[in-house]
């Protein structure tokens, strides 16, 4: 079996042990490993959350073929309270929609 970081992967490329990664593609462990060293393309708060954005670019599509499809945009990545990290991978117009909001939503408070 592949690995990344020291996480096994499964056949899909997602990550098959237990904890704050399970079941997730295996550039999710990468980039929050980016993130953990002061690494991101840019960040949000929305509300009380904190996201962590990258773009998906040719050096990161040529690390997981995974995106390979030109039109994923970006990756956000938050950790929920109970620890565990939740990603989203945004074609450009869901992403700007979502950016959108994000600046709404911090406006009003």
């Amino acid at each position: 079996m592949a690995e990344i970081l020291g996480y096994t992967l499964d056949k899909n490329n997602c990550v098959s042990d237990f904890g704050k990664f399970e079941g997730l593609p295996a550039y999710v462990p990468f980039l929050w490993d980016y993130y953990m060293n002061g690494f991101e393309d840019k960040s949000i708060y929305c509300g009380s959350n904190y996201y962590s954005i990258y773009f998906v670019d040719n050096e990161l599509r040529a690390k997981f073929p995974d995106l390979l499809d030109l039109s994923d945009f970006a990756i956000v990545l938050w950790e929920s309270n109970e620890g565990f990290v939740n990603s989203y991978l945004f074609i450009k117009e869901e992403y700007d929609s979502f950016v959108s909001e994000c600046e709404s939503e911090n406006q009003e408070e």
